[in-house]
């Protein structure tokens, strides 16, 4: 097996490890392991966002649209840095090795997707 594969599953395996010990530590006792696919990139760019919004709701006492566009912008900020560091490759936008992903897209598709749901959830409440 190459260096390279050898790493991505390694990446994999600590991942899904990872992935199962925080569904288990939220209290499912009949927890069946799903497989996430992913990379630690991506999986850190998750726990950056994460903290951002509860540092925003608990400790700031934010609106939770604005908790989570900023998470969103988080995941998207964090995740385009990784990659422009590597724009010199082909496909460095969209593949999986030049930045983080999650199941199948990469971060930033996961960070615009929060963004549009939560601003479309603010400006379609009627207050």
């Amino acid at each position: 097996m190459p260096a390279k594969h050898a790493k991505d599953a390694k990446s994999k395996q600590i991942f899904s490890f990872f992935f199962a010990y925080f569904a288990c530590f939220a209290g499912k006792k009949n927890l069946k392991i799903i497989m996430a696919n992913g990379n630690l990139i991506g999986f850190g760019m998750f726990i950056l966002a994460a903290i951002v919004i509860a540092l925003g709701y608990f400790v700031l006492k934010l609106p939770d649209a604005l908790v989570m566009i900023s998470g969103g912008a988080v995941l998207i900020v964090a995740d385009m840095i990784s990659r422009l560091l590597k724009r010199a490759n082909q496909g460095w936008i969209w593949r999986k090795e030049f930045g983080g992903y999650l199941f199948f897209a990469p971060v930033w598709v996961f960070g615009i997707i929060v963004i549009a749901v939560n601003a479309i959830n603010y400006f379609a409440v009627k207050r």
